[in-house]
C-alpha cells in the first residue's frame, strides 16, 4: 500500500480464467471512502476514463443496499480506431460473505454493477459479480456480457496473491 493525493493506492494481481494470464491492478481507496477500480484491456484494444476506473461509492452507500447510478465516459482504442461510448452504471451492494480463492480466505462485501450502453441499434449489458475485502480489494469477480439476446460468461477471475504493504 501506498500513500497517493487521494488516499492509498493497493496493488492486486489476479488470474483470468479464461486466458489464465495474470493480471495485476492497482486500487485507490479514497479518503471520503470511495474507491477507484481500474479498467482493464478489452479485445486487445485499450479502454480508459476520465475518472481512471470506475468509481465505488463510499461503503456505507454499498452498505445501505441501495442502487448508486452514474454516467461513466469509456474511450477505447481498437486498431488505431478511438471510439467514445456512454455506459449507464448500476452499483448496488448485496451482503457480506466469506469467500475461500487462492490467495486466502477473506470476509468480502458482495458488489453487483450493471453497464450498458448502446452500440449502433443494439445494447450491451455488463453483469458483474464482486466479492470485495476491506483494504485488500477485489478478491473473486464474475461478469456476463449480455448483447443481441445472447448471454455470454465473460470472465471468472479470483485473485492469486496479495501482500499488505
Amino acid at each position: 500500500m501506498t500513500q497517493v493525493a487521494t488516499g492509498h493506492k493497493v496493488a492486486e494481481s489476479y488470474t483470468n480464467s479464461l486466458s489464465s494470464t495474470t493480471v495485476r491492478n492497482s486500487y485507490v481507496f479514497h479518503s471520503d471512502g470511495s474507491i477507484t477500480l481500474p479498467l482493464n484491456q478489452m479485445s486487445g484494444g485499450t479502454v480508459s476514463s476520465p475518472t481512471g476506473g470506475i468509481v465505488l461509492p463510499p461503503a456505507a452507500v454499498i452498505a445501505s443496499g441501495q442502487p448508486y447510478r452514474y454516467i461513466l465516459t469509456i474511450g477505447f482504442k481498437e486498431a488505431g480506431q478511438k471510439l467514445t461510448e456512454t455506459a449507464h452504471v448500476t452499483i448496488q451492494g448485496a451482503g457480506t460473505a466469506m469467500v475461500t480463492v487462492p490467495a486466502g480466505t477473506f470476509r468480502a462485501t458482495i458488489i453487483n454493477m450493471t453497464m450498458a450502453w448502446t452500440v449502433a441499434t443494439y445494447t450491451v449489458t455488463i453483469e458483474i459479480k464482486d466479492w470485495f475485502a476491506n483494504g485488500t480489494g477485489t478478491v473473486k469477480s464474475e461478469a456476463l456480457i449480455r448483447e443481441a439476446g445472447l448471454n455470454e460468461v465473460a470472465s471468472t477471475e479470483v485473485l492469486e496473491s496479495f501482500t499488505k504493504g
